[in-house]
């Protein structure tokens, strides 16, 4: 008796044993050219993923450099009178272009840093005498926008800020300014004293004005913008595709195509699809 249609094992005949019927080609000479592809690529990602390590590992050497900038100032001094004269006592102005974190001279930043009243919730280039909310600061995120609240500082980092805050006020009898903030007009206090926490808060200021960083943010999506696109390329490899022009419930009859002459013979049917008279190759 016949067994019904459709439960019988067919026999499977491959014309091509793994190489493209149209090219020729085989796994191997397609892994080939996959290389030189995924070399080109990889010299791509290389060149953006150099300038993200570039401007990280120039982050780090500024917070190395600030914090020695501050240990070589005579802590025996107060910071009023370090203040008169930042040219003698911790270093003179340097001159750049640009007005990005990372383009921003060190001793620019710590100069800055040492003229605020308050300097625990600046970010460089302010020098105000007074903070209105170090909360705000704090609960910065990068996105404004973000509901999740994608915060800068971690938990543990947002507790040391808050707490650097107080000492500070403390230390200099802040004046209160308004809802929840402090004014500091003047510092004549023995720079030894202040040091400690200047030390503490370089790295977390430092963290901070990096995440804004133009450089950095635009290197970032650069990189990440690299990766997406590469990976809409097609990883070249052998399809099977069983032949149409006939049916049989007990033989298969198989080829094999490779990705190459796929997308050439879709590109040509694309083309001919808009031709009036697709005979004509004109």
């Amino acid at each position: 008796m016949r067994p019904p249609s459709g439960t019988m094992n067919k026999h499977v005949v491959d014309l091509t044993e793994g190489e493209c019927y149209y090219c020729g080609r085989g796994q191997k000479d397609l892994d080939k050219m996959q290389k030189k592809i995924n070399k080109i690529l990889g010299n791509s990602d290389s060149l953006s993923s150099n300038a993200v390590s570039l401007l990280e590992e120039n982050h780090r050497s500024k917070i190395s450099e600030a914090l020695k900038i501050l240990k070589g100032i005579n802590s025996k001094m107060k910071l009023s009178t370090i203040r008169t004269d930042l040219d003698a006592f911790v270093g003179e102005e340097v001159p750049y272009e640009g007005s990005t974190y990372s383009t921003a001279p060190v001793i620019n930043i710590v100069r800055s840093m040492l003229l605020a009243g308050i300097p625990i919730g600046q970010s460089w280039g302010h020098s105000l005498s007074y903070v209105t909310s170090i909360r705000s600061y704090v609960l910065n995120d990068v996105d404004n926008e973000n509901e999740d609240g994608d915060y800068i500082f971690t938990k543990k980092e947002r507790e040391q800020i808050y707490d650097l805050y107080d000492k500070w006020i403390k230390l200099t009898n802040a004046e209160n300014f308004g809802y929840s903030g402090h004014e500091v007009k003047e510092i004549d206090i023995p720079f030894k004293k202040l040091l400690p926490i200047y030390l503490e808060w370089i790295p977390l200021m430092f963290k901070y004005d990096f995440s804004y960083c133009e450089d950095y943010t635009i290197a970032c999506e650069e990189l990440t913008e690299k990766k997406i696109d590469h990976g809409k390329i097609t990883k070249l490899s052998l399809i099977e595709l069983e032949l149409h022009s006939g049916s049989s419930e007990d033989v298969k009859v198989m080829i094999t195509r490779c990705t190459i002459c796929a997308d050439q013979m879709n590109l040509i049917f694309s083309e001919l699809s808009r031709k009036e008279n697709a005979t004509n190759y004109n």
